[in-house]
Order: C-alpha cells, then sequence, then structure tokens
C-alpha cells in the first residue's frame, strides 16, 4: 500500500465548459452521477469509541473505514467527450471532516489520469497516473493504493482514459470517514 506523488492537469470535466456540455447532454450533470453514501455516523460518536479504544491500545485514531467495493470502471458514469472517456462517481459522508481512499485495484493504463475533487470543486488532488501503479500487484483483497486524507466529506472521483486506450482497472476497497 502507498499514498503517491501526484502529476498535473486537471480533470477533462474542468476543460469542458459545464453547464453548457450539461445542457447539450455531452456530459452528465454533477448531481446525477452516482452517489456512495458512507453510513451517517456522527463525529461525536466515532470520536467516543476512539477515545475508548485508545485506552487499551496505544494507537490513534483519527477516522473509521467503511468497505464500500465500488468498481470506477464499470460501476461508474461513463460519458464520452472529445475523445475521453469519463468515468465519475461522487462519494459522500454526512458529518466527516474528510475523507481517504484506498483501493483494491489500481492499475492505470499509459495516459490514463484520476482525479479526486470536491463537489464544490475547490480543492483537487491527482492527477495519479500509471506512474503509481505498483511494480508487482498486490494479492486481492490488499491495498494498491491510498490517498492522503482529504478535507471534506463530499468528493468526486473522476478517471480520464483516452478512448483508444484500455480502461485498466480501479475499484475504491474502502473509504475512511475522517472525525
Amino acid at each position: 500500500m502507498s499514498s503517491q506523488e501526484r502529476s498535473p492537469g486537471k480533470p477533462a470535466t474542468f476543460e469542458i465548459k459545464g453547464k453548457k456540455a450539461e445542457r447539450t447532454g455531452k456530459l452528465t450533470p454533477q448531481d446525477s452521477i452516482p452517489i456512495v453514501f458512507l453510513p451517517a455516523y456522527t463525529n461525536e460518536r466515532l470520536q467516543a469509541r476512539a477515545d475508548s479504544l485508545m485506552k487499551t491500545r496505544e494507537v490513534h485514531y483519527y477516522g473509521k473505514g467503511f468497505p464500500v467495493k465500488f468498481d470506477l470502471v464499470k460501476d461508474g458514469c461513463l460519458d464520452r467527450v472529445n475523445n475521453t472517456n469519463i468515468y465519475r462517481v461522487r462519494v459522500k459522508a454526512e458529518h466527516a471532516k474528510g475523507l481517504q481512499f484506498y483501493f483494491g485495484k489500481f492499475h492505470l493504463t499509459r495516459r490514463s489520469k484520476l482525479f479526486l475533487y470536491s463537489y464544490s470543486r475547490e480543492k483537487m488532488h491527482g492527477a495519479y497516473t500509471s506512474k503509481n501503479n505498483l511494480k508487482i500487484r498486490a494479492k486481492p483483497g490488499a491495498i494498491e493504493m491510498s490517498t492522503v486524507p482529504l478535507e471534506g466529506n463530499d468528493w468526486i472521483l473522476e478517471l480520464n482514459v483516452p478512448s483508444n486506450v484500455p480502461q485498466g482497472e480501479l475499484a475504491i476497497e474502502s473509504v475512511t470517514h475522517i472525525f
């Protein structure tokens, strides 16, 4: 498992003039892409549980992980714009101060780029590229890549793949609700 370097670039949806593209039907509106909701927990409830665990163990907890099992290529929203396949999913966790993503499958093909950005588009992480792939694939069930903790509770993952390039594999294994 590793949290990795990022390459320059912007998501394809940032380059397309948003509302105009949505009106012409070239791009699915941001409000209409699939949403993965994490279970609703208050930060106080999670912090109380973490405090009780830390009394018996010498560890620090900053969040609670939830299994997600979402394959962005198979299950995400797909738009084809300007010779680019754009796969998107939105992940939301009510009350979370931040989210951290863990990928069970992370194998991007050459010229593919993964971006994570807040729903408001004010914060962005990426691009993650084939440079971030593991040299040797992890065993099934293992984590191949993780992000740093990302501030905010509403994030969009966007995978941009040129239409003449294989999709690769990108599956979220779990997401941590940071309290």
